[in-house]
């Protein structure tokens, strides 16, 4: 037995919506696209705090049955904003003259809700979120946009299992802006990111250690508000 650890979303300030994405720029996203690598045939598992899938550019979006971890339901709805935000930046529908455009539009999202309105939550959920990505949805890549210090065994355990299974597991490195590993990107299994800003040079905030294997836009990015149906906001 280990204690429950609190894990912590790596929150994105809010800005005024504009549609701008110089990340397509900066990734040459748009070879990807062009080569047919939209998301099509990929099952996501986007571990977060929901998702409002009602917004106007998930008009389209192929939104799994999700799953919330704090209760054993299927009621994923976003009460903090942040799932919204990352699950925008991953599929957001394309060329619908709405709003922005997600990297993979075409791919099969499964929210997995672990965080209510606060940016923290239990360890314990997490970590049955993952073994529920796997063995019940079947998932190819988990996102995750959160973290902890704490090195958990069974978290440990967790991620060992999935990327055992052949899923591929995403984390961010952190916002603190030191060199503080943080659990589960620091595991060597987990694909650890890092922030990159609009100039190429990596931000104050992001973490600096050897659990970033590779770094991609991560200030004044665009996405989807929880707010509304209507909403957007950057961060």
């Amino acid at each position: 037995y280990e204690p429950d650890y609190t894990v912590t979303l790596y929150e994105l300030p809010n800005d005024t919506y504009a549609l701008r994405q110089w990340s397509i720029d900066s990734l040459g996203i748009t070879s990807a696209w062009d080569a047919g690598y939209d998301g099509e045939g990929i099952k996501i598992a986007v571990i977060d705090s929901g998702v409002n899938s009602l917004h106007e550019d998930f008009f389209g979006t192929d939104f799994g049955v999700g799953y919330n971890a704090i209760d054993g339901s299927n009621n994923v709805t976003d009460e903090n904003g942040h799932g919204t935000f990352v699950t925008g930046v991953i599929a957001a529908v394309r060329d619908n003259e709405a709003g922005i455009a997600g990297f993979c539009s075409q791919a099969m999202i499964i929210p997995i809700k672990c965080f209510g309105k606060s940016t923290e939550t239990s360890a314990s959920y997490i970590i049955s979120a993952i073994y529920e990505a796997v063995d019940v949805y079947d998932c190819d890549v988990i996102n995750m946009s959160l973290g902890m210090e704490e090195n958990m065994v069974s978290m440990a355990t967790a991620v060992d299992y999935a990327t055992g299974k052949g899923t591929i597991i995403v984390s961010a490195v952190g916002n603190e802006g030191n060199s503080t590993l943080n659990y589960p990107a620091a595991y060597d299994c987990v694909i650890g990111v890092g922030a990159v800003d609009l100039n190429g040079a990596v931000p104050n905030f992001s973490e600096k250690n050897e659990s970033v294997f590779v770094v991609a836009p991560g200030s004044d990015i665009i996405s989807l508000s929880s707010a509304s149906s209507h909403a957007y906001s950057s961060g």
